[in-house]
């Protein structure tokens, strides 16, 4: 693996765990295991593989409780097709925008309740 590939992902999952206030060391592993029923009542909107940031976004809206199976990050072998994955800026925001937006809402209803007991 490039060393730019692994500082991107290292830095990009440690901002995004801190944001979600989850304890993750890889917020974009995509093997999740989720009960369906719980799944599938998610409001999931997006369609393409930034949905794994917006499901830890539910996840934690909701309180639910999130573990990790570590999993290294590796380069694809020569029979697999390369990966897509672009790092594009607008590749940073589809992913980044809803740990930063789990942290606002978080930090919004942490004021609103302080100014309530005022």
């Amino acid at each position: 693996m490039p060393w730019w590939r692994v500082w991107i992902s290292r830095c990009g999952n440690a901002l995004a765990s801190r944001l979600y206030g989850l304890p993750l060391h890889d917020c974009t592993n995509g093997f999740r295991a989720v009960k369906s029923d719980l799944f599938a009542a998610l409001p999931l909107r997006e369609n393409r593989f930034p949905i794994i940031m917006e499901e830890l976004y539910h996840a934690a809206d909701r309180g639910w409780r999130v573990v990790e199976v570590p999993n290294r990050l590796r380069n694809r072998s020569a029979e697999q097709r390369p990966t897509s994955f672009s790092y594009r800026p607008s590749t940073f925001y589809r992913y980044l925008k809803y740990p930063w937006r789990s942290r606002l809402e978080r930090f919004r209803g942490r004021r609103e309740r302080s100014e309530e007991t005022s």
